[in-house]
């Protein structure tokens, strides 16, 4: 038992600490995102001063969308689907506990609309992202099948890279699938992953097929 909780605290820091270094301005990150782990829970959070410029509210948001991007990557790096959700709202932690609407609401939202191994998007939050293209379209968001709005961590990679990453993870695929129990529910989380990924390298290829 020591040496499963011994291992999984060991994973769980090699997945921050990848994340992080990952971050493209990983000193700003480090001094301003705040991480707080309870049970099953990795909460990530950054305060949003009401006198802030709007290019700093627009850095902060982006910041967030960061290192949930790159820890998702680093965790899928250990054979680990994660969910979540973001939002914007009231928030308190200590050492000894963390409350507010914020926790609540993001709670609700990994629990009921995620579902599948995507860090859902609040409409509050959507406001603070830039768009990337004439139609109003967020940057590193993709809307999914059912309508939901979630972080497209695929969109933090540069080609070529972004291409050897996805073809590896769908490599890596079946050997995850192997060492985990053979569930319904895992895998229809993993068959979703696989679809994001095939559809993330359609997209980088010009592929429709």
């Amino acid at each position: 038992m020591n040496d499963e909780h011994d291992s999984n605290l060991y994973s769980m820091n090699y997945i921050l600490q990848t994340a992080f270094d990952m971050c493209s301005d990983k000193h700003l990150c480090k001094a301003e995102v705040k991480v707080k782990a309870f049970s099953d829970n990795i909460v990530f959070s950054m305060e949003l001063p009401d006198d802030l410029t709007e290019p700093e509210r627009l850095a902060r948001g982006q910041n967030v969308l960061e290192i949930c991007a790159y820890f998702q990557i680093a965790a899928f790096g250990r054979g680990i689907a994660t969910r979540g959700g973001i939002t914007i709202g009231t928030y308190f932690c200590n050492d000894i506990f963390v409350w507010g609407k914020a926790l609540l609401r993001a709670y609700k939202m990994e629990n009921t609309v995620a579902v599948y191994p995507r860090i859902v998007l609040d409409a509050n939050l959507l406001e603070l992202l830039p768009t990337r293209d004439d139609k109003g379209n967020k940057q590193h968001v993709e809307t999914d099948a059912d309508g939901t709005v979630f972080l497209d961590y695929l969109s933090y990679f540069t080609m070529p890279s972004r291409n050897e990453y996805i073809k590896r993870s769908l490599d890596d695929i079946p050997y995850i699938l192997k060492s985990v129990k053979p569930d319904e529910r895992v895998l229809q989380k993993w068959e979703w992953i696989r679809n994001y990924l095939e559809r993330g390298l359609s997209n980088a290829t010009g592929c429709n097929g």
